[in-house]
């Protein structure tokens, strides 16, 4: 946006998203869903609170509880108030210290209940919180179709083929992908041309096979 303003002497919006920031951050492994439909492996866990569950019905929710005030409401939410003084998860050392336990009470706990409706309790009890969309679910979210995060270009060899668009959004400079990668030896000659090689001087290279 500066570098326009001092070449062009134009003033722009420029919007950046924590969403299309996360998912340019994860663009190789988007990318390679993409093209062959494998979903990345899941993260180890570290902290039980900060993390992600499989619920019931196969779907997962993520927990985003830092502050150690929001303990006893999870422990009140899921139906596990005797986790609330538990001599092991009662301090927030004690949390991440027994980590693997804890998971494993909350991994219980969670595996009762779909999705949606854990979803529905735990906002109802003001813990942040939120639904895991994998890949799959990410390509058709609404939001990310409609910022281009997620889009397609076309492949002289593969055709139609997805890729991660930009997080950075200007109005007057478009950014974003606008052509795939280039085919071995494509823009060969327009270089050497760029560097005042001749015609001739180019097949005598083709003919010495240089390129």
């Amino acid at each position: 946006g500066l570098l326009a303003r001092e070449l062009h002497g134009i003033g722009q919006h420029v919007d950046c998203s924590l969403l299309g920031s996360q998912l340019a951050l994860q663009g190789l492994g988007i990318t390679a869903f993409l093209r062959r439909g494998e979903q990345p492996a899941s993260q180890p866990r570290w902290n039980p609170l900060f993390t992600f569950y499989r619920c019931q019905d196969g779907l997962y929710l993520s927990l985003g509880l830092l502050d150690p005030k929001w303990w006893s409401g999870l422990c009140s939410a899921i139906d596990r108030e005797d986790l609330t003084n538990d001599e092991r998860f009662n301090t927030p050392q004690g949390r991440i210290g027994n980590r693997e336990a804890l998971i494993a009470e909350l991994e219980e706990a969670f595996t009762t209940k779909a999705r949606d409706e854990w979803l529905e309790i735990l906002k109802r009890a003001d813990l942040p919180c939120g639904p895991v969309n994998d890949y799959a679910a990410m390509t058709k979210e609404p939001q990310v179709l409609a910022n281009e995060y997620v889009t397609s270009l076309r492949d002289p060899s593969l055709g139609e083929i997805g890729v991660v668009g930009s997080p950075i959004h200007m109005t007057e400079t478009p950014s974003g992908p606008n052509h795939t990668a280039p085919e071995l030896g494509q823009h060969t000659e327009e270089i050497l041309l760029a560097l005042d090689y001749s015609w001739e001087e180019i097949e005598r290279l083709k003919d010495a096979k240089v390129i």
